[in-house]
C-alpha cells in the first residue's frame, strides 16, 4: 500500500513539473574540444514577453566557444563575445544587485582563452543562462544574461548605426514653449520639459513668478544647480553707472557663444529667467541658434576647414584677477570633437574668451580660415530663434548645442534684469534617461555634446 502511494506521489509529480516543460525542452550538443550549442527557445509566455522583441528564438555557439550568435524573434541578429558576456554577467556572484555594480573586477576573469561551454535560454525566467571555462578545464562559471538588457545592449554593426541615427536630434525652427505650471509638483510635466531640450535643445518657460531664486526650482527639477565661480545663480543687469565685470552686464550686443567654454566640463543647460524688462527698454532681444547642424552644414559644403576644426586646438581662457573670486583658467580643445564613429559629440565657440593661439607653425592661417568660414556660417544661418523676454518667462537651452547672444538695447531710464543658473550636463542626461524609464520607455536620448560616445545604450533597463 505504501509502495502504490508513492508511486502515485511520484506520477503527480511527473504530471506536474514534467509534462508542462516538455516543448521547451533544450538540445545541446557539447564536444570535449570544441562546443557548439544551438537553442530553440520558446517565445515568453506572459503577456508582456509576447510583444517583446527580447524574445530569443534561436541561440548559437562558435566551434570555438568564443562567441554566442542570437536570432531575436523580431529577426535581427545579434553575436556577442564569450568575454563580453562574462564581464557583463548578472548572477549574484558577478552583480551586486543592490549597489547595481559589477563585481567582476579581477582582470584574471577576462582572459584570452576564456570560452563558452553551454549557453540555454528561457522564456520564463527572461534570461540566458551560460557556462564558461578556463583552460583545459581549470576552472568554470555558471552564470546568466537578462534578455532584454541583452537585446538593448547590442553591439551589432546594425543596432549601433540604428541608435546612432536615433540619437540624432531634430531641428527647432520655431522656439518650443511650455507652461511653468505643474514643474514643480510632478514629474510628468518635467518630463515634457526635459524632452524638449534633449530632442530641440531649447525650450521656453513661462508662467514663472519673477521673483529672485525661483529659477533655482527649475534648476532642481532638471537635476540641480551647477555652481561655478559666479555662485549658484548669476545676475544680468545692465546698469550705465557701473563698471562692468562682464560684457553681459552691459547694453552693448553680445556675439554668439557658449558660456565657460574654458571650462574642460562646461554647463550643459542654461536657464536665463526674466525677473525685469520694462517697456520703455529698447533692443535687448535673445537670439540663439543651434550649432550641430551649422557644423554638420559645414562638413558637407567645406570637408577642408571642418576636418581643421577638429584637429587644431584652440585656446580657450578666462584670467581675471580684479574680482571677488579671481580666475585664471584657459584650456585648449578643438572648436569641434567627434566620437569614434565620427559623430560630433562637443562643440566649443566663444569669441570673447579666444586666448593666444599656440600650435605648429604650419597649422595657424589654416586655423584661421577654418574658422573665418565658421563664423561666417553662425553669422548667415537662418536657424536663428529671437524672442524678447518678459517677465515671467525663462529661456532654457542646451549651452553645449547652443550659441546665444544678445542684441544692442537702450534702458530709457528702465531696467532689464535676468537672472542665470547652470545645470551639469551629465545630470541633466541622467534625469532625461530616469524620466524617459519612467514615462516613455522606447525613447532613445538624443546627443548631448558632453563628449559621449554616441546614443548606443541610452535606454534604461533595469536588470
Amino acid at each position: 500500500m505504501l509502495a502504490l502511494r508513492n508511486a502515485c506521489r511520484l506520477s503527480l509529480a511527473f504530471r506536474r513539473r514534467v509534462i508542462p516543460r516538455l516543448p521547451a525542452l533544450r538540445r545541446c550538443f557539447v564536444r570535449r574540444e570544441k562546443a557548439v550549442c544551438v537553442q530553440e527557445i520558446r517565445r515568453f509566455t506572459s503577456l508582456s514577453s509576447r510583444h517583446s522583441s527580447a524574445a530569443a528564438s534561436r541561440l548559437e555557439c562558435s566551434s570555438d566557444g568564443k562567441k554566442c550568435q542570437v536570432l531575436w524573434s523580431d529577426g535581427e541578429q545579434s553575436t556577442y563575445h564569450a568575454v563580453w558576456l562574462r564581464h557583463n554577467c548578472q548572477c549574484p556572484e558577478c552583480r551586486d544587485d543592490t549597489a547595481n555594480q559589477k563585481l567582476v573586477v579581477d582582470v584574471n576573469e577576462l582572459r584570452s582563452d576564456l570560452r563558452i561551454d553551454s549557453v540555454t535560454g528561457s522564456g520564463s525566467s527572461h534570461k540566458m543562462d551560460i557556462c564558461w571555462s578556463y583552460g583545459q578545464g581549470e576552472k568554470e562559471h555558471r552564470g546568466y544574461v537578462n534578455l532584454e538588457w541583452l537585446k538593448k545592449n547590442s553591439y551589432s554593426a546594425e543596432t549601433l548605426q540604428k541608435l546612432r541615427t536615433q540619437s540624432h536630434p531634430p531641428i527647432a525652427h520655431s522656439l518650443p514653449q511650455l507652461s511653468y505650471a505643474g514643474m514643480t509638483e510632478g514629474e510628468e510635466t518635467v518630463w515634457k520639459w526635459m524632452k524638449s531640450l534633449n530632442e530641440y535643445g531649447i525650450c521656453l518657460v513661462t508662467d514663472i513668478p519673477a521673483n529672485l531664486g525661483e529659477i533655482k526650482k527649475l534648476a532642481k527639477a532638471a537635476g540641480g544647480v551647477q555652481e561655478t565661480y559666479y555662485g549658484e545663480t548669476f545676475q544680468v543687469e545692465s546698469k550705465s553707472s557701473e563698471k562692468a565685470l562682464n560684457l553681459a552686464y552691459t547694453t552693448l550686443p553680445l556675439p554668439f557663444h557658449n558660456d565657460l567654454d574654458h571650462f574642460e566640463s562646461p554647463p550643459g543647460l542654461q536657464l536665463l529667467h526674466c525677473i525685469r524688462n520694462d517697456d520703455c527698454v529698447e533692443g535687448g532681444e535673445s537670439v540663439l541658434l543651434d550649432l550641430l547642424p551649422v557644423v554638420e552644414d559645414m562638413r558637407r559644403k567645406f570637408p577642408q576647414h571642418f576636418t581643421t576644426l577638429t584637429r587644431v586646438p584652440a585656446t580657450f581662457e578666462r584670467i581675471h584677477i580684479n574680482r571677488k573670486i579671481p580666475v585664471a583658467l584657459r584650456h585648449r580643445k578643438p572648436h569641434i570633437i567627434l566620437d569614434t564613429s565620427g559623430e560630433v559629440s562637443a562643440i566649443s565657440w566663444h569669441p570673447q574668451c579666444l586666448g593666444p593661439l599656440q600650435v605648429p607653425e604650419e597649422d595657424v592661417e589654416e586655423y584661421y580660415e577654418a574658422y573665418f568660414c565658421l563664423g561666417s556660417m553662425i553669422a548667415d544661418s537662418e536657424l536663428k530663434l529671437y524672442h524678447r523676454l518678459k517677465p515671467g518667462e525663462a529661456i532654457t537651452f542646451n549651452n553645449r548645442r547652443f550659441v546665444h547672444s544678445r542684441t544692442g538695447f537702450k534702458l530709457n531710464g528702465g531696467s532689464r534684469h535676468l537672472e542665470g543658473v547652470y545645470v551639469n550636463i551629465d545630470t541633466f542626461k541622467s534625469k532625461v534617461r530616469l524620466l524617459a524609464s519612467r514615462f516613455e520607455p522606447e525613447f532613445t536620448v538624443k546627443t548631448v555634446l558632453n563628449q559621449d560616445h554616441g546614443g548606443y545604450t541610452e535606454r534604461v533597463v533595469h536588470v
